[in-house]
């Protein structure tokens, strides 16, 4: 249990940081009471742990033994005869859900989807059987694990998140200014400088995206600095509601709304999947939309603003290391364009848009003194 306790402080702390900042009862063993008495849920977080750490200290091959971990196999061998029995009621427990969920995540960091989609369809299928997503409201972390997986393998695979449906049409997951209107007000989400003008223009849908997330980070950025907590279903409703439609949106590649879309999404992984941090993300499809619609992307030259955001936001998520020789001399093209000269230059500007303290300015500063350090020649360099 030690291990298990050490494993989920270990997750909050490095890869939710946001979470430290919403009014999430501790993760102890009062909370984990109803699980610890279930052996597969046990075995399964105990090998979850082991694999996890594995990755974050870099390998990111399957050892070969490691479906033979004594943990793994009672794990499983404890949920077969759980699903194939003739109880109605333990192959719904919330226990077994978080072992689904630990069975897809594992197979999703090691880039075995099918493996993945196969788990995440049998949670499904739980969920339904209880009634749907929403019935999991008054377990917040268990709802939320359920949406990072679904969202998190939607993006790494490519593929259709298996709650999207559920997601955009359920009355119980409307966008959280709705339920906030104090935290997401009018003139706090409205950038006032000139320079943002363009948010006028673009698609309900995505102007609601950024309005949402911008202000999202307003609090989180004002909560770090007074020490108060956000109401949890503030985090839950952001996420249930912006990343499913912003992965639902279909706009041509290279045009504003969609460069936008995709800038936000990579913010969002960025801030509430945040595996990207300790686990690199393969060459998905997400990475090559990304980079493309940067790539067609015409009148850059008149939204450097925008640019600063959109490239810090790219390195600090989805964009490989190999792509740090196009886009810092584009980077740099673009403070350059706004006279800027210090780091407390450009966070003047990121504030205008989403963009969350405890999580981007770290790395971010280290990308602009690098960049700053470092002669470019050219603008643009991105091939075309």
């Amino acid at each position: 249990m030690a291990l298990i306790m050490d494993f989920t402080h270990f997750t909050k702390k490095s890869m939710h940081l946001v979470e430290a900042y919403i009014d999430f009862p501790p993760k102890d063993i009062e909370w984990m009471g109803s699980f610890i008495a279930d052996p597969a849920w046990v075995h399964m977080m105990a090998f979850t742990s082991y694999a996890v750490l594995d990755v974050v200290r870099g390998h990111r091959i399957r050892p070969a033994d490691q479906r033979a971990s004594p943990h793994f196999t009672r794990s499983m061998r404890l949920l077969r005869e759980r699903l194939l029995g003739d109880d109605q009621v333990f192959p719904l427990m919330n226990s077994t859900v978080q072992v689904v969920l630990a069975l897809a995540t594992h197979a999703k960091m090691h880039g075995e989807f099918e493996e993945a989609i196969c788990h995440m369809m049998g949670l499904r299928r739980i969920v339904e059987l209880r009634g749907g997503i929403h019935k999991f409201r008054p377990w917040p972390r268990l709802v939320l694990e359920i949406l990072r997986t679904d969202i998190s393998l939607s993006i790494q695979g490519g593929t259709t998140p298996l709650f999207l449906q559920e997601q955009l049409t359920d009355t119980q997951w409307p966008y959280p200014l709705e339920r906030f209107p104090h935290i997401f007000d009018d003139d706090d989400s409205r950038p006032s400088h000139s320079h943002y003008e363009f948010i006028d223009s673009l698609d309900y849908e995505v102007r609601q995206a950024w309005r949402i997330l911008r202000s999202f980070s307003s609090r989180i950025n004002n909560a770090s600095l007074t020490k108060c907590q956000l109401p949890r279903e503030l985090l839950i409703d952001t996420i249930a509601s912006v990343m499913y439609r912003l992965l639902d949106m279909r706009f041509m590649p290279g045009c504003l709304n969609d460069l936008i879309r995709l800038g936000l999404l990579a913010f969002s992984t960025g801030v509430f999947l945040q595996w990207q941090q300790s686990f690199p993300m393969g060459p998905t499809c997400f990475p090559t939309a990304f980079r493309d619609s940067l790539s067609q992307f015409r009148g850059a030259e008149h939204l450097p603003y925008l640019m600063i955001w959109i490239l810090l936001i790219g390195e600090l998520t989805v964009l490989s290391v190999e792509d740090k020789t196009w886009s810092r001399p584009w980077l740099k093209a673009n403070m350059e364009a706004c006279g800027v000269s210090s780091w407390d230059d450009v966070k003047q500007i990121l504030r205008t848009s989403p963009w969350i303290d405890i999580v981007h300015d770290g790395p971010g500063g280290g990308i602009f003194a690098e960049v700053y350090a470092t002669k470019y020649l050219g603008g643009r360099p991105i091939n075309t």
